[in-house]
């Protein structure tokens, strides 16, 4: 059951940032929650001096560090009214949100534009940055980005059909927040542009099966449980059977219920027609999961955790070795 929740953030708007984009043969691309920690971008942002604004106790500071001046009025309020609605949904009490967000928006003349959430801060460097569909979405989606990774606790998330790049998750969390933030035209402009990707109408068709509250319930079972999905070999992002079935594991556990065949049906182990936009430098091998899988990781989380359970046991559970821990 949601609880209300009214978060006052506050909103600290510190230097302009004019022609010091982050240099190299590209702009940052946009990252994808469950990313590990997010990534940031090969090349660091400039940092804002060291201005330190005292904490709000009623909620996140967002520390903006403005280069476009007037122009990105509107990102305080939007971040403001963004963090209330995250916190709303993420409905955890037990985990306050982040003290504080940097968020660096950076002038760059030459053109070059992107975004990207780190694990305290989000940002974007291009030639503008007004109030219109494409820069309320990317400031959206980097701040769900980080606000996901916290609740989480760690990433690591699928990067074939959850995360980095191609985003199915984060494009539907941050379409669900721009509906409640006034901005639905955004949301279902982003909805309809990737409408043809079956692995991005399965988070459409999870929520309006359960709700927001299963991506919740299934991030803080993560929290609990200190499960960094990245930590399971292959290394993230490398896609991997291993690292979907316990996704799709507490999913299920979220549920109530296996969701084994409802995430397969679309398409999930089968090759994205964008990998290679995204991966070039990791070939996708096919792999599939099978509902006996998912069941022996739920199996194998209660028997670690539950009152028999060992820190050894637990770790082995953690790194992916869910087959260690033995039968009752």
């Amino acid at each position: 059951m949601s609880r209300s929740c009214s978060l006052a953030a506050r909103v600290v708007t510190l230097i302009a940032l004019v022609g010091c984009a982050p240099r190299g043969p590209s702009a940052p691309r946009t990252t994808g929650p469950g990313t590990r920690s997010p990534h940031a971008p090969s090349t660091a942002p400039p940092t804002a001096p060291a201005t330190t604004p005292a904490p709000d106790p009623d909620g996140i500071t967002f520390v903006i560090s403005n280069g476009f001046g007037d122009e990105a009025a509107w990102v305080g309020p939007h971040l403001a009214a963004v963090a209330d609605v995250v916190v709303r949904l993420m409905d955890s009490p037990e985990l306050p949100p982040p003290a504080r967000v940097e968020v660096t928006l950076v002038l760059d003349p030459e053109g070059r534009h992107g975004g990207w959430a780190t694990s305290t801060g989000v940002g974007y460097v291009g030639d503008r940055f007004p109030e219109e569909a494409p820069y309320v979405w990317i400031l959206t989606h980097e701040v769900t980005n980080l606000m996901a990774a916290h609740y989480g606790g760690h990433g690591g998330f699928p990067s074939d059909w959850w995360s980095n790049g191609r985003s199915p998750f984060p494009t539907y969390f941050a379409g669900l927040v721009l509906r409640e933030v006034g901005h639905a035209d955004v949301a279902d402009g982003l909805r309809r542009s990737n409408a043809s990707q079956p692995d991005h109408e399965l988070y459409w068709t999870l929520h309006e099966r359960y709700g927001f509250g299963l991506f919740a319930e299934t991030l803080r079972l993560l929290r609990r449980d200190d499960l960094d999905l990245g930590e399971i070999e292959p290394p993230w992002p490398h896609p991997d059977a291993t690292r979907t079935a316990y996704t799709i594991a507490y999913l299920s556990l979220a549920a109530g219920e296996d969701l084994t065949d409802l995430v397969l049906a679309a398409g999930v182990g089968s090759e994205p027609v964008d990998w290679a936009d995204n991966h070039l430098d990791i070939p996708f091998v096919a792999y599939t999961v099978t509902p006996a899988e998912v069941a022996g990781i739920r199996r194998a989380r209660a028997r670690a955790f539950g009152a028999e359970g060992t820190a050894e046991l637990q770790a082995a559970f953690r790194r992916g070795a869910w087959r260690l821990v033995p039968e009752r």
